[in-house]
């Protein structure tokens, strides 16, 4: 009796430990550096560049793809990274304070009247123009996408605001800012695929 009732405590003990354990784990995601919340409502450190913000796993590369890494790129995207974070992307208020040097981040404003036909477009899948690729998601856009130098959506990436349209005409009116194509375009189901900035 006596090594049962060791055994029930040390088994709820573990029990009891693997418990806290669990919410420890639990809790890493979304924090900054200091392990305080990465939510800037809450901490003025708060940066997209930490655990759990859009932008983990890409402040510390090579953003303009000549294979260096510089502490300039490194600057750049962990600046804009705490703007990115604190962005409120369909109030233009909020838009109009980002930065000019980070304008590249920003999602493109969704416009209502196109948002309806979000199943239309490009299916999910890589695109290429034959120098750089796009990983879409699918659906018209407009939408912030990775995009990657090289052909096989794999390698170093920056973040791009990308839309689809059967014609340009058609890209620009669901794009509020100024379009550029994709390479030659980017065919893709019946359009084309073109940078939204």
């Amino acid at each position: 009796m006596y090594t049962s009732k060791k055994l029930l405590i040390v088994l709820t003990l573990f029990m009891f430990s693997l418990l806290i354990f669990s919410f420890v784990l639990a809790d890493d995601s979304g924090v900054d550096d200091k392990g305080n919340p990465n939510d800037p409502s809450v901490n003025e450190n708060a940066n997209a560049c930490f655990i759990g913000g859009s932008m983990e796993g890409k402040c510390n590369s090579d953003s303009n793809g000549d294979g260096i890494v510089t502490q300039e790129e490194i600057d750049w995207a962990w600046t804009c990274g705490w703007y990115v974070i604190r962005l409120d992307p369909q109030n233009e208020e909020s838009r109009a304070a980002f930065p000019i040097g980070c304008v590249s981040l920003l999602p493109p404003l969704i416009r209502e009247d196109v948002a309806k036909d979000a199943a239309k477009g490009a299916p999910a899948a890589c695109y290429t123009d034959g120098k750089d690729s796009i990983r879409w998601t699918g659906g018209i856009g407009p939408k912030t996408v990775e995009t990657y130098f090289g052909t096989t959506c794999s390698g170093t990436i920056y973040l791009q605001g990308i839309v689809w349209g059967a014609t340009k005409a058609d890209a620009q009116a669901i794009c509020p800012y100024t379009i550029s194509d994709f390479g030659a375009g980017a065919p893709a189901a019946g359009g084309k695929l073109y940078f939204c900035q």
